[in-house]
């Protein structure tokens, strides 16, 4: 980047836990004006490490929230303005409107798009979103309108009648124990997949013992785009 002048870092989760461990911004880069972070949600320690990097050297940091069918961001927070919202993805981009629907995500804009094509004929259906996109995405707005992403819909636990946002307890386990998490249901009970010897599951999750598990682990898995892979983690079901 030095000898190319590049001005800007994009990367996903796993780009600034890599460039954390290889400290590869510890070296001054005069052309950097703004690193930005989409593809997932960011631990806090590791959103704190950019910003206080950002500050440092004097350029910016953003965190993001998009999807694909809103081509491809609906909402954006550069930390550096606005450091007492960070865990935000920020405010709706411009010309675009975000709502919470019974918890849901509700993105409103020019950006999203038609709908899916599933063969050549369905490229004659016209626009079948109508500008509104159900993200899947759970979450709420600040009284700033700051956007909040805790989970998605599809990862929630129902354990002995007790429905439980699998992506809050890891968001919860992260930052306690500044560590990584990975968090599953496997026959009936909550597995817990983390790189922290000292995590202590029962301070963020009230469920009896022999319903939780935690493992151990050097690596969480993850796939090529570095979001977490939970396919491959071990169930153990019996």
């Amino acid at each position: 980047m030095r000898d190319s002048g590049g001005t800007s870092i994009c990367g996903v989760p796993y780009t600034y836990e890599v460039i954390k461990k290889l400290r590869l911004l510890h070296q001054e880069i005069p052309s950097l004006r703004i690193a930005t972070q989409a593809g997932g949600k960011l631990a806090p320690n590791l959103e704190r490490y950019m910003y206080d990097l950002s500050v440092e050297q004097g350029w910016s940091f953003a965190v993001m929230y998009g999807q694909t069918e809103a081509t491809a961001r609906m909402s954006c927070h550069i930390v550096n303005e606005h450091p007492d919202k960070m865990g935000s993805a920020g405010v709706a981009v411009k010309g675009g409107h975000i709502e919470i629907d019974s918890g849901e995500i509700v993105y409103f804009g020019k950006n999203v798009s038609l709908g899916y094509a599933q063969g050549f004929n369905d490229l004659c259906k016209g626009d079948d979103n109508n500008g509104i996109l159900h993200t899947g995405d759970r979450g709420y707005l600040d009284e700033d309108g700051y956007l909040y992403v805790t989970g998605r819909n599809n990862r929630f636990a129902k354990i002995n009648g007790y429905r439980i946002n699998l992506d809050e307890v890891e968001q919860a386990l992260e930052e306690r124990y500044r560590c990584e998490a990975a968090c599953i249901e496997a026959d009936n009970r909550i597995v817990i997949l983390t790189n922290c010897s000292d995590v202590r599951a029962d301070e963020v999750i009230r469920i009896k013992e022999n319903l939780l598990e935690i493992r151990y682990t050097a690596n969480i898995p993850r796939k090529e785009n570095g979001k977490k892979d939970y396919s491959k983690i071990d169930t153990g079901e019996r």
